[in-house]
């Protein structure tokens, strides 16, 4: 751990949090800010990395995808750099605590949904940074597995500004018509239920869209 530079540091935080992304998110996010090109990153970070066993590489169609293993988590929790709610599905409960590999992996089906995701988080940090005079305070995104302020529903996830939360929904395109009018009436529910009405955030619900551009104008 004392090798690693602080930009490495924010590799593994973001592989922590974001649970999954490609080669390339990895660098955009992080090394190529401080002018480390992406054959450089893969050489002297993704190959040792993988090595010491600090991340996985699977391969992801046109790109390979990372995610963090356990000894990578160890150094994130020995260095002080996780501490977070989140809620756990199977006890319907909120806990205090540092998730282990096994329980924010992704099954190789979900990570093209994840990957998709994540891009549109990153979208949406550029934007962002583009236009701060605007904004009054920093905005904290929460990946659906460590999102704790909404118990009874569970976006993708969620980006929380200025008392405003965004519900992230990534559509693929795969979803039935009946599945997607069942989860549209679980949000209206949601949304005009007691419990979001006692919160201080606006709710306003996102579906993000990403199929093909044949099938674009049909799918809303």
């Amino acid at each position: 751990a004392k090798r690693l530079k602080k930009i490495d540091f924010l590799f593994l935080k973001n592989l922590y949090y974001f649970r999954c992304l490609t080669i390339h998110q990895s660098w955009d996010l992080c090394y190529r800010l401080v002018g480390i090109d992406i054959k450089t990153f893969i050489r002297k970070r993704i190959v040792p990395f993988s090595k010491l066993e600090l991340l996985s590489i699977e391969h992801n169609g046109k790109d390979y995808a990372l995610q963090i293993k356990n000894k990578g988590i160890e150094i994130l929790q020995y260095t002080g750099s996780l501490n977070n709610d989140f809620f756990d599905i199977e006890t319907k409960k909120l806990r205090t605590g540092i998730l282990k590999e096994g329980a924010i992996r992704l099954q190789p089906k979900f990570m093209n949904h994840q990957i998709h995701l994540n891009q549109f988080v990153i979208d949406f940090n550029k934007l962002y940074r583009k236009q701060k005079e605007y904004f009054v305070e920093n905005y904290t995104y929460f990946d659906e597995k460590f999102m704790s302020k909404y118990t009874f529903i569970r976006p993708d996830g969620m980006i929380s500004l200025n008392k405003l939360d965004l519900f992230l929904e990534m559509d693929m395109g795969t979803e039935s018509k009946k599945q997607l009018i069942d989860k549209w009436t679980n949000y209206r529910m949601a949304i005009n239920s007691s419990q979001i009405k006692t919160e201080d955030a606006k709710i306003i619900v996102l579906f993000i869209l990403d199929c093909p551009k044949a099938k674009l104008q049909t799918r809303k």
